[in-house]
């Protein structure tokens, strides 16, 4: 049955309003990325400037740090004590300015070659806080990395979350460690916590999901935050091993610290993509 007139001028509006709409959602999402991407990259200039001027790492001292405590006279007034910004005398030097800014900055993750460059966030009171938002706390699409429930920056096993962004930005390149050729072009992690510079060697990569708490026989990564056990430890390696896509000939021993990354894959419903990489180093 053919429309009316007026109905196919309504509908074609309709279309055309639909059209507009979505084109408009399109670049909003698209500068608000972009947005975002830049901000992350100032925030990773204010670090890369730093590691210029001291190659090395440096760690500042507690001297570095010391206020003078001498007590005035007693017929003078004590000055009124200037507010100063938080410090922490045990981060190195290339973290202290951004800790100031924000003290839940607590590492920083980096693979060469890759757009991974990026601050780790951590709110162990309410670990996913920053999964829409950015350093400076304001909502963000693209979110930030952040350590995960149970875990902490500086722990046996630090699992970190990342959203996989579209225009390759946050974890938006993990799933490329799907290929072995990948993972042997960009074995080393680095992640930094706020006191150790540390260099991790990938282990494995796999395909997972968020699995239903009834589901039973399958291999909940996320549930492993805490490896100082030895037997959770083996078992955590063991199915890592088994669920990997390629084996990277690496051994592991009980005691070694472990780093997992996670983002979302689209390979099926609430599907993630995982790499596990284990420390190599750490030179401080």
């Amino acid at each position: 049955m053919k429309l009316p007139e007026k109905a196919r001028k309504y509908a074609l509006i309709g279309c055309c309003a639909l059209f507009i709409v979505s084109g408009f959602m399109l670049i909003r999402d698209v500068v608000r990325s972009t947005q975002e991407e830049n901000a992350n990259k100032d925030i990773a200039e204010t670090i890369h400037e730093v590691e210029r001027v001291h190659p090395k790492p440096v760690q500042r001292t507690a001297t570095t740090f010391d206020t003078d405590t001498t007590t005035a006279p007693a017929e003078q007034t004590p000055a009124e004590p200037v507010p100063e910004e938080p410090v922490n005398t045990r981060l190195l030097e290339k973290y202290q300015s951004l800790w100031q800014k924000n003290n839940d900055f607590s590492g920083w993750l980096r693979i060469e070659g890759t757009n991974v460059d990026y601050p780790v966030m951590y709110t162990p009171n309410d670990p996913e806080y920053y999964l829409r938002r950015g350093f400076n706390k304001k909502y963000a699409g693209s979110g930030s990395l952040f350590v995960g429930p149970g875990s902490s920056p500086d722990g046996n096993h630090a699992i970190i979350y990342g959203h996989h962004m579209r225009n390759g930005s946050m974890f938006g390149s993990l799933p490329s460690y799907a290929k072995a050729s990948y993972a042997k072009q960009h074995p080393v992690i680095c992640y930094d916590t706020l006191t150790e510079i540390r260099d991790y060697e990938v282990l494995g990569a796999f395909y997972s999901k968020v699995y239903n708490n009834t589901d039973t026989g399958v291999f909940k990564y996320y549930q492993y935050a805490d490896l100082s056990d030895p037997q959770v430890f083996d078992e955590y390696i063991r199915h890592v091993k088994a669920e990997s896509l390629y084996d990277t000939g690496l051994d592991v021993q009980y005691g070694d610290s472990i780093l997992t990354l996670s983002t979302c894959s689209y390979h099926t419903k609430n599907g993630r993509f995982v790499v596990v990489a284990r420390k190599i180093n750490a030179a401080v």
